[in-house]
């Protein structure tokens, strides 16, 4: 499922560090770096600095570029574990300077923005997991969407085991195709790996959130968060207001909230809110169906909730249209999911 709502998703610009990830792996594994660069449509004195950082669309065409010349499907991983939490700078800094995983996690959802321009990050607790949910917010499938999703969920994981090593055994990473041909490779790193879901997500225990993490610093943390906040400024990114109305739908017996409703309760008008939306290149609707995405496959994991209920929950009348939403989400009807996810879970209690 992507996030793609709005009309200016091309004017997105990638952080440094993310393309020069990417060229660094290049380097390492002995491919022409400047024909990697002509075939992105970056000239040599971008890709020596990438300061001001890249616009997406050509940092799209660098990763089919590496991934052209490697002949490597599985690089988004490969390019993902290289990039821990310091490839972000002051985030990263930020991240590893937090008391404690929930901190950690905090700093994360305040600051995605800065590092994850064009993927919606969606956190939610649920049953004693802790839950990310992960949208594009432009269009891409194939190998791109592929290399995307490997890339951002691999070193989102990697972050939060070296953070909490104890997370290695306890965390899954859901990709929502089927498993390829290098998935034993990503086994190897990611024991919890698993193929064929709904959607992208990562999941991990939520009693891992309060340990107290071993690089923690009051102080350090401070400047790094200063340091963070002068970023957004500088790159006029402190008005997101995605994040902001992702909270506002959350999972509640009464209801998703309406339009105007989230535009009151964040003091501006619906049209305005629309409209700010659609310059964060997404829109109101579509971030609704990614909440009732999230949310039916947390219902659908507890065979308690009938998928009538799980459909009034969200907000349809009929559940045949609930049923053809979720197909058109997720290319497969609610109840097979059902027994799909309860037949995974058992496999996973033995």
């Amino acid at each position: 499922m992507s996030l793609k709502g709005g009309s200016r998703w091309q004017d997105m610009v990638v952080p440094g560090a993310v393309p020069m990830s990417w060229l660094a792996y290049a380097a390492e594994k002995g491919l022409p770096l400047d024909q990697i660069i002509y075939q992105a449509g970056l000239s040599a004195e971008q890709a020596a600095s990438f300061s001001a950082g890249v616009p997406l669309i050509k940092f799209q065409r660098l990763m089919m570029a590496v991934h052209e010349h490697t002949g490597d499907d599985g690089i988004g991983f490969e390019v993902g574990w290289r990039m821990p939490p310091t490839t972000y700078g002051s985030m990263g800094y930020a991240l590893l300077t937090s008391a404690t995983l929930r901190d950690a996690l905090e700093v994360c959802l305040r600051f995605w923005h800065l590092i994850g321009r064009g993927i919606g990050l969606d956190v939610t607790f649920h049953d004693g997991q802790g839950i990310f949910s992960f949208f594009l917010q432009f269009p891409a499938d194939g190998a791109l969407r592929r290399l995307t999703f490997e890339s951002i969920m691999t070193t989102v994981y990697r972050s939060i085991v070296l953070l909490v090593p104890e997370a290695t055994a306890q965390a899954e990473v859901w990709f929502d195709y089927p498993e390829p041909e290098y998935g034993m490779r990503l086994r190897e790193r990611i024991p919890g790996v698993r193929f064929d879901m709904p959607l992208m997500q990562g999941r991990f225990p939520i009693a891992l959130l309060d340990m107290p993490l071993p690089m923690a610093s009051a102080a350090g943390q401070q400047a790094a968060i200063q340091q963070c906040e002068l970023e957004e400024r500088t790159l006029n990114l402190q008005g997101q207001l995605t994040g902001r109305v992702q909270k506002e739908l959350g999972f509640r017996a009464a209801g998703y909230p309406t339009l105007e409703q989230v535009a009151t309760l964040l003091s501006m008008t619906a049209r305005t809110l629309r409209r700010k939306l659609q310059e964060e290149s997404t829109s109101y609707s579509v971030l609704l169906d990614a909440a009732r995405l999230r949310d039916a496959v947390l219902l659908l994991e507890n065979p308690a909730v009938d998928i009538v209920q799980v459909a009034e929950y969200l907000g349809y009348n009929d559940a045949a249209n609930f049923t053809r939403a979720f197909r058109k989400w997720t290319g497969t009807t609610p109840s097979v999911y059902r027994l799909q996810a309860l037949s995974a879970n058992s496999k996973h209690t033995i």
